[in-house]
């Protein structure tokens, strides 16, 4: 849970007892910035479980698959060398089985 406009807040130790009763809760301000680092450290941690970390060797001929890779997941690292672009991307659990046949597997983990 995000509480913003904590910058407005006069009231000592209000936001520490919101914190307190919502456990994984954040105060934020849109207006001064404070509490963004939290915030986005926070939203790292609770997104990472939902993603599947991947290696993938994918031929350049096969570009739609890469656009589709950007639209669904999120592209960490790329190297377009040759005919196959290496891209290292986290995307949806739901979405793998789209990019199985590209997987290296020697940089995945086999999921049981």
């Amino acid at each position: 849970m995000v509480f913003n406009k904590i910058d407005r807040v006069t009231a000592p130790g209000l936001a520490k007892r919101f914190t307190g009763k919502y456990p994984n809760s954040i105060v934020v301000s849109a207006k001064t910035a404070e509490g963004f680092e939290a915030f986005m450290a926070e939203l790292g941690k609770q997104l990472r479980p939902v993603r599947d970390l991947l290696v993938l060797s994918v031929p350049h001929s096969q570009s739609e698959l890469i656009a589709r890779l950007h639209e669904v997941g999120q592209v960490l690292e790329r190297d377009y060398n040759g005919t196959k672009a290496v891209l290292k991307v986290l995307v949806p659990p739901d979405q793998r089985a789209a990019f199985e046949p590209f997987i290296i597997p020697e940089y995945n983990p086999t999921k049981d």
